[in-house]
């Protein structure tokens, strides 16, 4: 934009464009410190930058001393024709610099991508195979509780059954524990000792 607007001034003598060329070098100083935080940790950046800070400031010494020469009526000199050409060969190189610039900071951009991306995928599949595993823990918890229910439900309906066969017999029999306390007795024992059970 600072070279557009200098070489518009010089073209039409439109002091606006002088304005708005002094007002975009103006500006370049603190674009350049933006970028130079932007890419703190990057020492090929930092190089590239610093050259582009020199390359640059040539560049608005160029433009001042253009427009300067201008205003003084020298527009057809020779000095301001190797000032055109040797500020066409600093811009090529300025873009040459930015474009190495930009192609680094693309390819750094899409290595923290697929960086950031195979990041992504690992924890995809780290969800995925928890959730799988917790399925399963949780599938296989409640067949094993389901297991041990219907075990203990039939434990339950044979004791039934065998306190019902012993309840039929006429002896009297009854069961203790290891601490001799007694854990069961039959009809024949409520009717034998008077004692219900």
């Amino acid at each position: 934009a600072a070279e557009s607007d200098g070489r518009g001034f010089m073209l039409t003598n439109d002091e606006p464009m002088a304005v708005a060329c002094e007002a975009a070098v103006a500006e370049l100083p603190r674009k350049l410190e933006s970028m130079r935080r932007l890419t703190v940790g990057n020492p090929g950046q930092q190089e590239l930058l610093g050259e582009l800070a020199v390359l640059i400031a040539r560049k608005q010494a160029q433009l001042r001393a253009s427009a300067d020469l201008h205003r003084q009526g020298v527009v057809e000199t020779v000095q301001q024709v190797e000032f055109t050409r040797e500020g066409s060969a600093l811009t090529d190189v300025i873009h040459q610099r930015c474009d190495a610039w930009e192609a680094e900071e693309r390819a750094r951009l899409s290595e923290h991508t697929a960086r950031s991306e195979a990041a992504a995928n690992a924890m995809t599949w780290l969800v995925a195979t928890g959730g799988v595993l917790v399925i399963s823990t949780a599938l296989f918890g409640f067949f094993a509780i389901r297991r041990v229910w219907f075990a203990r439900q039939q434990t339950d309906v044979r004791l039934r059954e065998q306190a019902e066969l012993l309840d039929k017999a006429r002896d009297a029999i009854i069961v203790r524990d290891l601490n001799q306390r007694i854990t069961y007795w039959n009809k024949s024992s409520e009717r034998l000792y008077g004692w219900t059970a």
